[in-house]
């Protein structure tokens, strides 16, 4: 992938190529649902320089002739694994270095890191890793965790916190464990207002697993209009409707729109998109100033 580019992968197959599968250059998105990487003679999947890699459903398996890693994530690269398969790898399952990270989630099942190698994965150099639901077990070359010294992974319930003491206590963990600074992230939920029929008929944008979605929806709108639909047809069958004009809602309006009339023209389809901000007050990003505001407006 040349520096900068996006790309959209559905159900292919990279194997046994004589060096990677794929490889991610400098700010380049890949999409990647239902894909295969395997047999390859080195990595599975590399990404690099800010690359951002978003995999749901995929495989990587058995790649890594020389005892390279399945999937190597760096230099402030993201990579999102939601109800993938990362097994019998000669080495690491993921790697992670100088400042990367990586998601691991559930959709339509966890994502199994296991039989490699090395270890499931290994995080360092100021990377971290974020795990859903998963499987990350049984694999052969080291712990199924690896993190470098100046990193440590707990995994618990906490029970008790000691403020004065600067301990927490973990559940089924005899001992308490001491700390320096403590940061509690207590995560959020969507707030549907009381509107009756929101969770049930809206898209919540709070992780990565609800941008694929979203991104899967419009994926699946698109598909279903014909290039010589009437423009007016058109429009209203790509209708989206984002609720909230705060600063997250306006800017998740601008992306969609974007990526809608990047699809419209490589698509040739007639008409344009419509993507309708919906704000239950007078004002638009109402957390910002005056002038912030007017730019936000007209941009709009």
């Amino acid at each position: 992938m040349s520096n900068g580019s996006r790309a959209f992968l559905v159900s292919n197959v990279m194997q046994n190529n004589s060096g990677r599968g794929l490889t991610l250059n400098e700010g380049s998105q890949v999409f990647s649902d239902g894909d295969t990487f395997q047999g390859n003679a080195d990595a599975g999947i590399v990404a690099n320089s800010g690359a951002y890699f978003a995999a749901t459903s995929v495989v990587v398996q058995n790649n890594g002739s020389d005892g390279s890693d399945a999937i190597v994530a760096s230099d402030h690269s993201t990579l999102s694994l939601i109800s993938c398969a990362i097994t019998g790898n000669t080495g690491n399952g993921v790697r992670l270095q100088h400042s990367a990270e990586a998601r691991f989630d559930n959709y339509v099942g966890p994502t199994t890191v296991t039989g490699n190698g090395g270890s499931g994965v290994s995080v360092g150099d100021l990377s971290f890793a974020l795990s859903g639901p998963s499987s990350i077990a049984g694999n052969l070359g080291g712990p199924d965790v690896l993190c470098t010294p100046q990193f440590s992974a707990t995994r618990g319930a906490l029970t008790n916190i000691d403020l004065e003491a600067r301990t927490v206590t973990l559940k089924d963990r005899e001992e308490s464990i001491g700390y320096d600074i403590l940061v509690l992230a207590v995560g959020g939920v969507t707030n549907y207002a009381g509107v009756e029929g929101a969770a049930a008929h809206t898209i919540p944008f709070r992780k990565i697993a609800d941008a694929d979605k979203l991104r899967s929806v419009m994926v699946d709108a698109l598909d279903r209009v014909p290039p010589d639909l009437p423009p007016q047809d058109t429009q209203r069958a790509l209708t989206f409707a984002v609720v909230g004009a705060g600063a997250s809602g306006v800017e998740l309006s601008t992306k969609m729109a974007d990526l809608l009339r990047d699809a419209f023209k490589r698509r040739a389809l007639r008409g344009e998109p419509r993507v309708l901000v919906i704000e239950m007050g007078d004002k638009i990003v109402p957390g910002m100033g005056g002038q912030i505001r007017d730019f936000v407006e007209d941009a709009l």
